[in-house]
């Protein structure tokens, strides 16, 4: 983006978050705040909602598909085609008016939205688009498809996290993703499993070459498989 001249970047990214914002609050969300190029925002605060993780996996679903359609203008007008890097976390958090005398602003505070701040940029060295804890996929994995990438080292985090790559709503699954999700089943269930079941480096290495050998164009799996390497 920074190549093109800031009245192009601010169009575009206005058509973005005019469209992104509304497909937020439709859906049960709440906009914290713009940061730059991103948006902040909530499920569940300041008022309870029934299953705020199903609610936010719909919104990110259908930004989505908006974004495929802003696309295909931004490559007409401007030549330019854009890609979203979103984390999802859920859990507790403390809300309130945060500021000074002069302005107060609510929002949200703790390691959950801490996680899921550190999520968005993770997505760019695993060549995602949107990443999510395990507090999302199993409240929504019956609705959503995704795949576990591995347990990552976050900043401000004892543990390693399990991160997952979110691949869109169930029904919406084209037979590309569903063979893809197919052949990495078994990475996953080594993923998933919990620490004490945990399977050895050397198996789940195996398991992330063979799939690679079949999908070479695979971002995501190749990061994995580096990402297993540091560990």
């Amino acid at each position: 983006m920074d190549t093109y001249g800031p009245q192009i970047i601010i169009e575009v990214l206005s058509v973005m978050f005019e469209s992104f914002s509304t497909i937020i609050t439709t859906n049960s969300g709440t906009i914290d705040k713009y940061i730059g190029d991103a948006i902040m925002a909530l499920w569940g605060c300041p008022e309870s909602i029934e299953d705020p993780e199903m609610c936010a996996c719909v919104a990110v679903d259908q930004i989505l598909e908006e974004l495929a359609k802003l696309n295909v203008i931004f490559l007409h007008k401007f030549n330019i085609k854009m890609r979203v890097r979103i984390g999802l976390h859920s859990g507790e958090v403390r809300a309130g008016n945060v500021g000074s005398s002069q302005r107060l602003n609510y929002t949200v505070l703790g390691n959950t939205v801490n996680l899921a701040a550190r999520l968005e940029p993770l997505n760019k060295e695993l060549s995602t688009s949107v990443l999510v804890t395990d507090s999302i996929r199993k409240e929504t994995g019956q609705a959503f498809s995704f795949r576990a990438l591995g347990r990552i080292n976050v900043r401000g985090f004892k543990e390693p996290i399990l991160v997952h790559e979110f691949l869109g709503a169930n029904p919406k699954i084209d037979s590309k993703t569903q063979l893809l999700l197919q052949q990495f089943s078994g990475v996953d269930d080594a993923l998933c499993k919990p620490d004490t079941e945990n399977t050895d480096d050397s198996s789940l290495e195996r398991l992330l070459q063979e799939f690679i050998a079949k999908f070479p164009d695979d971002k995501a799996a190749a990061r994995a498989l580096d990402l297993l390497h540091k560990s």
